[in-house]
């Protein structure tokens, strides 16, 4: 509030001031005013209020970029973990079809075990 007041006069001094000299001279009495008005520790708060708001906009960009960068790696992390789980669930999916092949090629029918005894019964019998 008081840096939009200190603005505010600054700005009507620098729009009221007709050359750089008037200028100078219309800045020392707003200074002495605000020092009268607001103590002559104002400029100090000014720049300590300055300062922490350069600090806070520094900590936010900076937060921002990390959660960027952690938000990338996450990404990636997920990637390589699917890619990863896709070639297991591959390699899971084609031992179980060779399995099942390798069952079904030993498997004996028992309707065709069932054929072939009675068959061997029938020739062994005569």
């Amino acid at each position: 509030m008081e840096n939009s007041f200190n603005d505010a006069l600054s700005n009507n001094a620098a729009s009221s001031a007709p050359a750089n000299g008037a200028t100078n001279a219309q800045n020392a009495k707003l200074d002495a005013i605000r020092d009268i008005l607001f103590g002559q520790n104002i400029k100090q708060y000014d720049e300590t209020f300055k300062q922490l708001e350069n600090l806070i906009t520094e900590g936010h960009d900076q937060i921002r970029q990390q959660i960027d960068q952690a938000a990338t790696q996450l990404l990636q992390n997920l990637q390589q973990a699917e890619s990863g789980l896709r070639g297991r669930i591959d390699a899971v999916e084609q031992t179980t079809l060779q399995e099942l092949d390798r069952q079904d090629q030993t498997h004996v029918n028992k309707q065709q075990l069932v054929a072939m005894l009675n068959a061997f019964g029938t020739e062994f019998g005569k």
